[in-house]
């Protein structure tokens, strides 16, 4: 629904000679078996960390294309536990107010780290620093997943296991600008 419900696919020159499945995210074929594939991923925004990890589980090498790095701050995601599903069905009114926490967790506190040198912003981004570092030991990686643009530039991205499976392997990093693609896959600088 919305606004981001049509996809946007860049014009690469020698796209339409590629030899292999093509897809957007928005529009998913799920015909096609990505299992012991090499998968080449052209962006790394909301939708790609959240697909990424998945696609990388499956597939025998990814490759991230990615033009900049982003604020990319934990999720905390768990799973409910049973006296919380219990709670939640004997008085919906808990399920509400959790809900409604999450919802000003986002609103909130990233809207007020929009504003530089706020406090909020001096938390947001020391929150996305220290994950990134507490997540990536490689310096290389590291260094290529800093953003070089002040909190608030771009969306504040959020994450449990984007710079997990990162972490793990099977999926390169590429911040090589694209020059087009040919039958074989993406062509880089």
């Amino acid at each position: 629904l919305g606004q981001l419900n049509r996809p946007f696919t860049p014009e690469f020159p020698g796209r339409d000679r590629f030899a292999g499945a093509s897809f957007h995210s928005a529009r998913w074929d799920h015909s096609v078996d990505l299992a012991g594939k090499r998968v080449a991923v052209i962006g790394n925004a909301a939708s790609a960390i959240q697909f990424i990890p998945p696609v990388a589980d499956m597939a025998a090498q990814v490759y991230v294309y990615q033009r900049s790095a982003n604020y990319i701050v934990p999720r905390n995601d768990r799973a409910y536990s049973e006296a919380d599903v219990s709670r939640f069905r004997r008085f919906p009114w808990l399920l509400k107010l959790s809900r409604l926490r999450f919802y000003l967790r986002q609103e909130l506190l990233f809207f007020g780290a929009m504003f530089s040198g706020s406090l909020r912003h001096r938390l947001v981004n020391w929150v996305a620093r220290r994950y990134l570092e507490q997540e990536i030991s490689d310096p290389a990686l590291r260094a290529s997943l800093t953003p070089d643009y002040p909190l608030g530039c771009k969306r504040i991205l959020v994450s449990d296991d984007y710079y997990q499976a990162l972490a793990k392997g099977g999926i390169e990093l590429v911040t090589a600008p694209i020059e087009g693609i040919d039958e074989n896959g993406v062509v880089t600088a």
